[in-house]
């Protein structure tokens, strides 16, 4: 039998995807599962007890029975019936049903399209699952915008549809989301960098020159695959896996895959950065970290747009805000760097 809770709480009208919820027109559900049933002549009364007990029983993952439940759902009926909706609210939280389990709401999610991939930089710009509480369902969010709950839910959901990839001999780079990380993969000669999603693999060639095998970012799930589909890495809470037998494998190729430019986060304070791909121009400030983009290659307030990038707290460092709107007094490199007029 599922672990019932000892402390009980409904959804909102409309629900949220997991606990229990009702309204005067809908009746009484469970996630998006009706619990009622209405008659034409508009009396309401709980659906088939085994036909409950069967459905919940999959959604749970294990047994459920109904038979001390049945009749506080009845005072559900009854209440609505009556068009008390108020008795009715009291009624249902007696039911004391158990949210639905995270897996319910994430395969919900993927198909409903609100779990789906935001850019390529999937760690910090989810899509919000319908069973975050601490943000309209559907929007952006990112840690920077102070969504760091729904950002947990978001990433959580993203695991529960996947889970892990699997990988053939799989070492463990410890780090959790959000760190920078770089080293060589072991048994490979193969150099790795790694920081919010962006994953670049390198490899010395005989001359002693640097040849880039792998510059891309991860998937929804989180994983990383060669053009054939077999998962290479696998980023997740605790780190990021990676298979070295694969990995080697696309050492010994000769081109790269997924190529993705990415601008440095660092560089010398009061100049700019010209991404040769997208466009992009980054500025630094003064301790070497960015304080603005202009985005070429996007539309968030029109073409070209600008993201300021502030402060973290207690760091020198700073994070990318939203897109706005590009201001005639906001600073511009020299036309002789970008070849724009």
């Amino acid at each position: 039998m599922h672990p019932w809770i000892t402390e009980y709480h409904l959804a909102p009208p409309g629900g949220d995807g997991r606990r229990a919820s009702m309204d005067g027109d809908t009746g009484a559900r469970l996630g998006d599962l009706p619990l009622l049933d209405r008659s034409p002549s508009g009396v309401w009364r709980p659906r088939d007890r085994a036909v409950l007990e069967s459905t919940l029983s999959r959604h749970y993952g294990e047994p459920v029975n109904l038979v001390g439940r049945m009749p506080a759902l009845a005072a559900v009926a009854r209440a609505l019936t009556e068009g008390d909706v108020v008795r009715a609210h009291i009624a249902l939280l007696h039911v004391r049903l158990p949210p639905l389990p995270e897996r319910v709401v994430a395969v919900s999610a993927n198909e409903n399209g609100l779990a789906k991939q935001a850019t390529a930089n999937y760690l910090t710009q989810p899509r919000i699952p319908a069973g975050a509480l601490d943000a309209k369902p559907g929007t952006w969010t990112s840690i920077g915008a102070g969504g760091t709950a729904a950002l947990d839910a978001a990433l959580a959901v993203a695991r529960t549809i996947a889970g892990r990839a699997t990988l053939v001999g799989a070492i463990l780079i410890p780090g959790n989301i959000g760190q920078t990380r770089s080293g060589q993969v072991p048994g490979t000669g193969v150099d790795y960098g790694y920081a919010e999603g962006q994953l670049t693999l390198t490899v010395k060639d005989g001359d002693g020159h640097t040849r880039l095998i792998y510059d891309g970012s991860g998937d929804l799930n989180g994983q990383y695959r060669t053009p054939d589909g077999v998962p290479f890495a696998q980023a997740g809470p605790d780190g990021l896996a990676m298979a070295p037998g694969v990995i080697a494998a696309l050492a010994g190729g000769d081109r790269v895959f997924s190529q993705k430019t990415k601008t440095p986060n660092e560089g010398e304070p009061g100049t700019w950065a010209i991404n040769p791909g997208s466009g992009q121009q980054r500025l630094y400030g003064p301790d070497g970290y960015p304080i603005l983009d202009i985005d070429y290659d996007h539309d968030h307030w029109g073409v070209p747009h600008a993201h300021d990038w502030l402060p973290i707290p207690g760091s020198k460092r700073t994070k990318r805000q939203d897109g706005r709107k590009l201001r005639d007094d906001d600073p511009r490199p020299p036309k002789e760097e970008t070849g724009k007029e």
